[in-house]
């Protein structure tokens, strides 16, 4: 399942990180690319090393 987030808010020791929204640089692990805007996923995944 899928949604799209429209808004968030995230705070860290009282500090707001401010709204959410893409990096300069789009951000990646391995092979997979970060989407730039807000998402909610739930799923499962598996890894093989």
């Amino acid at each position: 399942m899928l949604w799209t987030v429209d808004q968030s808010r995230a705070t860290i020791d009282g500090v707001d990180l401010g709204p959410p929204g893409p990096l300069p640089e789009q951000a990646h692990l391995g092979d997979f690319w970060i989407p730039q805007k807000g998402m909610f996923v739930v799923g499962e995944a598996y890894f093989e090393g």
